[in-house]
């Protein structure tokens, strides 16, 4: 049998813990409140800049359709004088449009500028001609 000062005792050790377990518990809560949170406002961000990122190579993709069309417009051309300036403006393919600006300097040389745009994400490819 126990003596009474020994239950006493514990009664006095449990009335100390009584609630310790509830401020723990919330305490854990919110760090994983947090945490999950902070995970899911990474991959938010994460995907936003995988989007942009697919966006810009099409985009770019558009451009290098832009160069192709004003080469094969220079390429059957008489004279490269002949070829408008403008080639296309906001030509529209695919998921965007594309732009295409020709400069030509004489017969021999021209510059092609070529900007493609997807979901408002421009990329530019310029290309520098010499014909012999």
């Amino acid at each position: 049998m126990r003596s009474d000062s020994s239950a006493s005792s514990e009664c006095a050790w449990a009335a100390t813990r009584d609630g310790f377990l509830m401020p723990v518990a919330m305490a854990l809560l919110v760090v994983a409140t947090v945490l999950g949170f902070a995970a899911l406002s990474l991959g938010y961000r994460e995907e936003r800049l995988a989007s942009r990122e697919v966006d810009g190579c099409r985009a770019f993709f558009l451009a290098e359709a832009g160069v192709q069309r004003a080469l094969y417009e220079l390429a059957v051309a008489e004279s490269w004088a002949a070829v408008p300036a403008q080639l296309a403006l906001d030509e529209p393919l695919g998921d965007g449009t594309y732009s295409v600006r020709i400069t030509v300097s004489g017969d021999t040389s021209a510059t092609i500028v070529a900007e493609g745009r997807v979901n408002g994400r421009p990329r530019r490819v310029m290309v520098e001609l010499q014909r012999n």
